[in-house]
């Protein structure tokens, strides 16, 4: 039997022309991307093309907004720590607002801001109200209402604006400027590309402290040298979001579908007790989360019962006792 995984939200494999990009740079194309002969021009070239396809895919006006690092923690540590600590050097600002929701290394790196001074509020979220895992938020509305809260007050200063779109990227459209946002997170390893390699966007006129120090890698941003592998095949991945992105929904939408359907089926015929979560329309097309009765998860989740094959096409099955 045919093992599948269903979690690519944890993680995807690398589609295959995605690691076709990737495989000259660990061969005949191995030059330094700082160099300044013919093969380290030939790498660099590489790296400017990867982030020209990146800021496409989101939207950005200017390639050079875009900002290659070793994935989404490094992306997330650079956007929250550099921005808190350039507003703090720079108007003694101090005062971080997150979710209790985020990922750990949002929160991880909220936690080690507090042991510097800042401030930092965890708002609470109503579980029931996000129930389904992996919801897509309204984020731009929400943005657009912080801002405009905290900046009509007189005197105050413009707000920093930080989005993690690992998971959203290669399943709903990022646009940065549709959002509004300041610095956006993204992983590339979470839409078929590999792992170690991630991005963030930092709208340019934003000022961040560095955070890793070195050369002037990445417009002076980003110390060490370049894996030029990794960011072309960071930028083919952006570039077949952006051309296919559509494609990828529908059919997201339709495995997501079926694979309902047949669920319901079989607990109709077994009489087993189950919840479907989440908005029927806010939830990110490749998810499926349901709630099984006196079922344990832990053990549903590596049954090999539960393993499908639903055309080559893989989706996350999240299982939750109830």
């Amino acid at each position: 039997m045919t093992r599948v995984s269903l979690d690519d939200n944890a993680t995807t494999p690398v589609e295959p022309a995605v690691m076709q990009a990737l495989l000259p740079y660990f061969g005949p194309q191995f030059g330094n991307a700082s160099s300044t002969y013919a093969l380290g021009q030939n790498a660099k070239k590489a790296v400017e093309m990867a982030r020209t396809q990146v800021a496409s895919m989101l939207g950005a006006s200017d390639s050079n907004e875009i900002v290659f690092l070793s994935g989404g923690t490094e992306s997330i540590n650079y956007a929250i720590k550099g921005s808190a600590l350039a507003a703090k050097r720079t108007s003694g600002r101090n005062h971080i607002v997150t979710s209790s929701v985020e990922h750990v290394a949002v929160l991880e790196t909220c936690k080690w801001l507090e042991t510097q001074g800042f401030q930092v509020t965890y708002l609470p979220v109503i579980i029931l109200a996000v129930s389904g895992y992996k919801m897509y938020w309204p984020v731009a509305a929400i943005f657009r209402a912080v801002r405009q809260f905290v900046e009509d007050e007189e005197n105050r200063l413009p707000i920093v604006v930080h989005t993690d779109a690992s998971q959203a990227i290669g399943k709903v459209r990022v646009n940065v400027v549709e959002l509004d946002v300041d610095l956006v997170t993204m992983a590339g390893h979470k839409f078929y590309a590999p792992k170690g390699v991630g991005a963030l966007y930092v709208r340019k006129s934003m000022v961040l402290d560095t955070i890793i120090h070195g050369a002037s890698q990445e417009n002076g941003r980003r110390g060490g040298t370049e894996n030029v592998g990794l960011v072309a095949a960071l930028g083919q991945a952006c570039a077949l979001v952006e051309k296919n992105l559509h494609e990828y929904a529908v059919i997201m939408q339709e495995s997501r579908a079926f694979l309902l359907e047949q669920i319901q089926k079989h607990c109709s015929l077994t009489n087993v007790s189950y919840q479907v979560n989440g908005h029927p329309e806010l939830s990110l097309p490749n998810t499926l989360s349901i709630s099984f009765e006196n079922i344990d998860a832990s053990r549903l989740l590596d049954c090999e019962s539960c393993i499908l094959d639903f055309g080559g096409y893989r989706m996350l099955i999240l299982v939750l006792p109830v």
